[in-house]
């Protein structure tokens, strides 16, 4: 996965229309004024499902992840009046490092993330 492409979810939206994309950025903006900046760390690495392909690998979180959940959760609130649902699932905040990753040969979910820790920490 591209650099450009690691992301940090609050609350996946879907597909988003050019006539709701400007209240899901005032949205953004407002949420973001209304918290201060904190620091967040990757700290392990790990998967959904649990065999080759994986369904997405992802860095966990560290840092202050009360502040995250916070914000999460006040971004998920404003944009459910704007229409796009809660999550009915606890927040789980991770960045996605690859999505549908199948390893071939020598290589294993365990190489794969040894490579990332060097990479990420």
């Amino acid at each position: 996965m591209a650099q450009a492409n690691l992301h940090l979810t609050l609350q996946f939206l879907g597909e988003v229309s050019e006539q709701e994309m400007g209240p899901v950025v005032q949205a953004l903006q407002k949420t973001a004024q209304d918290h201060s900046a904190f620091l967040l760390a990757l700290k392990c690495v790990g998967s959904f499902g649990n065999k080759s392909p994986f369904r997405v690998i992802w860095g966990g979180i560290d840092g202050d992840t009360l502040s995250l959940t916070s914000l999460q959760k006040d971004l998920s609130i404003l944009l459910s009046t704007l229409g796009f649902p809660q999550e009915k699932r606890s927040y789980q905040p991770h960045i996605t490092l690859g999505r549908d990753v199948e390893f071939l040969g020598e290589v294993s979910f365990e190489k794969y993330s040894q490579v990332w820790y060097r990479y990420l920490f």
